[in-house]
């Protein structure tokens, strides 16, 4: 679960151990938002995720002029919460992912590219769910960052999701 002003790339992979077995659920974007995943505007600007493989529709700004698409799964297309394009509205929103089942799987990372531009006081942040209400803060896209900077682009992350998703029918993220 994602609420973010800026965050152009993020290819989902969940694994049972990065070196040493492929990944058992993944999703590059390249079919845009995944039936079963829900988008929600939180506080009615009429603001939500999209794919793309352009960018932000604003590029007026440094920061924005970063937001090439670059990264692993830039060419097929990537997700964006373009806030700054959208004017002067607030913008919440909320990307969620449908259940994943991660039974039988002991060891499980969340890995994504992201890059996330920070105005002002503006925050990004990955959640993870077993009942779809209950969520758990698992990353901060703004932590160490400035007011009109961002991070690389892309920025790799990789989260153990272990302790919430190991041998787990039901996660969302």
């Amino acid at each position: 679960r994602n609420s973010d002003r800026e965050h152009p790339e993020m290819r989902l992979i969940v694994h049972k151990n990065e070196t040493q077995s492929p990944p058992f659920f993944t999703e590059d974007f390249s079919g845009g938002i995944p039936a079963g995943w829900t988008n929600v505007d939180n506080n009615g600007g009429g603001v939500l995720w999209r794919t793309t493989t352009t960018g932000a529709l604003n590029t007026t700004t440094p920061v924005d002029k970063q937001l090439n698409p670059t990264g692993t799964s830039a060419s097929n297309g990537y997700l964006i919460l373009d806030s700054d394009s959208a004017g002067a509205v607030n913008v919440n929103s909320d990307l969620a992912t449908a259940a994943i089942n991660c039974a039988g799987h002991a060891n499980v990372h969340l890995t994504f590219n992201q890059y996330f531009a920070q105005y002002g006081s503006s925050t990004g942040v990955v959640k993870i769910s077993n009942d779809n209400v209950n969520w758990v803060d698992i990353h901060h896209a703004e932590a160490g960052l400035v007011t009109d900077s961002g991070t690389a682009n892309p920025y790799s992350v990789d989260i153990d999701i272990s302790a919430q998703a190991a041998n787990q029918s039901t996660v969302y993220i």
